[in-house]
């Protein structure tokens, strides 16, 4: 597929894609990978919460067929309360009014069922053409570094 590379300029980014092991999953993967990206895997949205590197990932794709939307909506909630990542979440068949509850609750785009991989990657591609990788970020300056240098000269971190 010749696309907006992800990886333009030599810009890559980390990506956290929490969702059940399937051959989707696994293509997209491969995909942004051969893009440049480095790309974990996990399967249950705990890995989200409570881990200091989740910080450092850009993206987050949740698939949230196989997870509770209340579990979807806690984990987007928490993600925009304490970091700004850019969230995809695909899969589900749902009505209008969940769709919008996940967007409310913080995810930036929503693709359903079916869910095809050229319409996931064109998402992932869309997203970051509207809000491009932070400078600070890109230079590895942004808050999550900001504590790690302080917490390394003994010095309270400040919260943004």
């Amino acid at each position: 597929m010749s696309g907006w590379n992800l990886a333009h300029n030599g810009l890559s980014m980390q990506v956290l894609i929490v969702a059940r092991a399937c051959a989707l999953v696994t293509s997209l993967a491969a995909r942004l990978r051969a893009e440049g990206h480095a790309v974990a895997l996990r399967s249950h949205t705990r890995a989200l919460t409570g881990q200091p590197s989740i910080e450092e990932h850009r993206l987050i794709i949740l698939d949230i067929e196989t997870t509770p939307l209340h579990l979807v909506l806690d984990s987007c909630h928490e993600l925009r309360r304490d970091f700004s990542p850019l969230l995809l979440a695909f899969g589900g068949c749902f009505p209008a009014a969940r769709r919008a509850e996940i967007l409310e609750a913080g995810a930036d785009a929503y693709v359903g069922e079916p869910t095809d991989l050229t319409e996931l990657l064109a998402q992932i591609h869309a997203l970051l053409r509207r809000r491009p990788l932070n400078p600070a970020r890109r230079a590895g300056r942004g808050p999550a570094a900001h504590r790690r240098a302080s917490a390394r000269s003994g010095e309270p971190a400040a919260r943004r």
